[in-house]
């Protein structure tokens, strides 16, 4: 497998790149060849859209609300419609479960505020939204959501579709509060100033302050680019089992997972260390109206899977897209004797090593 040496890190990806470079290496050398996006991240992707462009426009009441989730929703949509990974998840409201419920929650929960100076795009160089921000090498670099001039100072924003708090700590997550404090380095690299406050702005408009200290930032951004250099140095030498941190809840949410030599070995030696995936080459595919029934055969053992509804359509154009070789059914329910499988609303099929792995 040859694999490509990453170019920059950027903050949103280096909590990934800690806690499993492989992933972040695989998603960057094949861009094209990660498991389609599922409904929830797409809603999610969605909704995040909606909140930052409802933050810039300050809208005063649900009904200018509705009109930028109507025109931001178009437009992705039309977006989704155009690659053939995600047309037949398009319109979402058909396709994702409880589409009405989660527009109606957000539209509910919004935070309104009443428009300021302080909330609006700057024009200078330093603020807007989207802004680059880098180191002098452009080693460590990415886009900041939106960068505010206040009363108090400059502010950063990064805004959340999901949850922003921990529910088992009960702290911001982690990756969210570092990449914040990277963006804040790298500002101060920019800028020759530390931001007054860093901000995540959470699906409903609430505002969750990220505490931080010069140091740690300066210390962060020190261990991003040693940590991409050690990446690059294990990518240069071949080392691709040295860049992986197998565990099952880290593959589990892998979308390059299919293309990953570290766990299709897993597979090929204990099927079973997939809790919700299964992999073989293709013996039977049978659709039954809006019922879909899937034979694969790993070794000397088969496994089935079945579907029922619209994931059945998903599910026949994926596996008709597949020439060949084996395929890998991820995010699958199993029965007990792990022989059977259910489809659940995110369950996909991808060709095995499609990009290299063998």
């Amino acid at each position: 497998m040859k694999l490509v040496p990453l170019t920059s890190i950027s903050p949103s990806h280096f909590e990934a790149l800690r806690k499993c470079a492989l992933q972040v290496v695989l998603e960057r050398t094949f861009p094209q060849g990660g498991l389609p996006p599922t409904v929830y991240m797409l809603v999610g992707t969605l909704i995040h859209r909606v909140a930052e462009q409802a933050f810039k426009e300050s809208p005063a009441n649900q009904v200018e609300l509705e009109r930028i989730w109507l025109r931001v929703a178009d437009d992705f949509e039309a977006q989704l419609s155009k690659r053939a990974s995600t047309a037949p998840i398009a319109p979402l409201r058909y396709s994702v479960p409880n589409f009405a419920v989660r527009r109606a929650l957000f539209l509910r929960t919004w935070k309104y505020r009443t428009p300021s100076h302080e909330h609006k795009n700057d024009c200078s160089t330093q603020g807007g939204a989207e802004k680059v921000l880098a180191d002098d090498t452009g080693q460590v670099s990415g886009k900041a959501d939106l960068i505010l001039r206040t009363s108090s100072g400059w502010v950063i924003k990064d805004f959340k579709s999901g949850q922003v708090i921990d529910s088992v700590t009960g702290e911001i997550k982690p990756e969210y509060a570092s990449q914040l404090k990277l963006y804040a380095a790298l500002y101060k690299h920019t800028y020759k100033e530390f931001p007054s406050k860093l901000l995540l702005v959470d699906a409903t408009g609430e505002e969750i302050e990220v505490p931080f200290t010069p140091e740690e930032c300066v210390g962060l951004l020190t261990e991003a680019r040693q940590l991409l250099a050690a990446v690059n140095q294990g990518v240069a030498d071949g080392q691709v089992e040295q860049l992986a941190t197998p565990t099952p809840e880290q593959c589990g949410w892998c979308r390059s997972r299919a293309m990953c030599p570290v766990y299709i070995g897993q597979i090929r030696l204990d099927p079973d260390s997939a809790p919700s995936d299964l992999m073989g080459a293709l013996v039977s595919h049978k659709i039954f109206g809006d019922r879909l029934q899937l034979v694969l055969e790993l070794g000397s053992t088969r496994r089935q899977l079945m579907s029922v509804g619209i994931v059945s359509k998903r599910l026949s154009a994926q596996l008709t897209s597949i020439t060949g070789g084996e395929i890998l059914v991820c995010n699958a329910r199993p029965a007990a004797n792990r022989l059977t499988f259910t489809a659940t609303d995110i369950t996909c099929a991808v060709p095995v090593g499609g990009c290299g792995v063998s």
